[in-house]
């Protein structure tokens, strides 16, 4: 008898996890039922009240990339992105003199993600900035001036590629001006007169690409992120023998502006998650503890389907947009809602389930606290990835969709109490 009793002990877990799995499936259309085998757990669909969208803004400086390029994006519209980098002036490791002969470059480091046409090659063109900006005050939306009387420098690059422009000298010479101040408040007038570069993209660019700006790196010569690069004369005696006689110096500040023409293909049964936020979602899910009906929760999901067909419709030739893994649900108690999203974690995450080409979040602690009468005060807002730099895009089926098993939809899982 200890023995059955102890195999019961064991197996009994294994079963209602198995049960569980099985369970968590999505049974299928709005308002559904489903009832396990054994009678032990049962399944709910319920909609959604709403999943509208709204707009704010983003910030868009000090990211880990920073987007570059122009793209004309059928279903989302056209966007166009201006670069903005300037370099620190610790003159530790690279001294003071970037003039004269030997070269002094900027070194960008591209993610390989792309944003268009994934064929053509991306032409940008380097000028001087002439307003001074902050990187951690940056928003996608400002403009931000530069002189396109004198360039200084220009590149062109496909995808993935490193490549390293070589600067004019005439703006080196205005760098080096506050390289070699030797005033005690140099560091401060060079952040509050200096305006850096701006990185602009030329006329038939067909594609938006990332430079890496912050790498799990934290090395100052790492050479997977964006730097400006001096290489000392051969006979300077500052290099050793099969070292890399390169210096590299930090940007100091960087970030990108520019702006967005909406113009794309209208559909009623979507809505668009762009990470710019100049299209996210607003989620009323409309449950109340009442609807629940049974308390005994396993697990508890909210899940939205990709509208595959609007996101594929019209798409040229050779066209990427870069790969949405996850959404995000953000609760948030503010009239700032696009600077609560910046600047906190989710709530809930969920991942892409190619499978079933939707997004799952498990939302069954905020479902528990409705429950017990102890729901935390805001609005959920459904955002796109994370807010690094990288321009995502995707489209979702809203709760106009005239598919009833493709609009948003919770999914309750719960243990059945009824014995009869």
């Amino acid at each position: 008898m200890q023995v059955i009793t102890r195999l019961f002990k064991v197996a009994a877990p294994v079963v209602l996890f198995l049960i569980f799995i099985t369970a968590c499936e999505d049974p299928g259309g709005v308002g559904s039922d489903f009832l396990d085998s054994e009678g032990k757990l049962e399944t709910r669909t319920l909609p959604v009240q709403s999943l509208d969208p709204v707009q704010s803004s983003a910030y868009s400086g000090n990211l880990s990339f920073m987007a570059l390029g122009e793209v004309d994006d059928p279903l989302f519209g056209r966007y166009r992105s201006v670069g903005l980098i300037k370099p620190a002036i610790d003159t530790t490791s690279i001294g003071s003199d970037v003039t004269g002969e030997i070269p002094f470059q900027l070194r960008l480091v591209f993610s390989g993600a792309v944003y268009g046409d994934t064929l053509t090659s991306a032409t940008f063109e380097i000028y001087r900035a002439e307003d001074v900006w902050r990187g951690n005050e940056l928003k996608f939306e400002e403009s931000q001036p530069f002189d396109s009387a004198e360039k200084v420098g220009e590149f062109t690059v496909n995808q993935n590629e490193t490549v390293e422009v070589d600067l004019s000298q005439t703006w080196r010479e205005e760098f080096e001006a506050y390289l070699s101040n030797q005033e005690v408040d140099r560091d401060s007038t060079y952040r509050e007169e200096f305006p850096g570069l701006a990185i602009v993209p030329a006329d038939g660019t067909e594609k938006m690409l990332f430079a890496v700006m912050q790498s799990s790196s934290s090395d100052a010569d790492n050479l997977d992120q964006t730097r400006f690069v001096r290489t000392p004369p051969e006979d300077s005696g500052e290099e050793e023998e099969d070292e890399d006689p390169r210096q590299f110096l930090p940007p100091l500040d960087w970030g990108y502006v520019g702006e967005r023409d909406p113009a794309g293909q209208a559909d009623p049964e979507s809505i668009h998650l762009l990470s710019t936020l100049h299209s996210f979602g607003e989620l009323e899910t409309g449950l109340t503890s009442e609807e629940v009906e049974n308390r005994n929760l396993v697990h508890v999901q909210l899940v939205v389907n990709v509208n595959r067909q609007s996101l594929e419709a019209n798409l040229p030739d050779h066209f990427n947009r870069p790969a949405v893994n996850q959404l995000q649900l953000h609760r948030v108690n503010s009239d700032r809602v696009g600077d609560w999203i910046f600047s906190r974690q989710p709530d809930f995450v969920a991942l892409y389930d190619e499978e079933t080409d939707s997004y799952r979040f498990n939302i069954t602690s905020h479902v528990r606290d409705l429950l017990y009468d102890a729901p935390r005060p805001g609005t959920f807002y459904m955002t796109a990835q994370s807010m690094n730099g990288v321009l995502f895009t995707i489209p979702l089926y809203n709760d106009q969709a005239s598919d009833d098993d493709r609009r948003p939809r919770i999914v309750i899982t719960s243990v059945n109490s009824d014995e009869s």
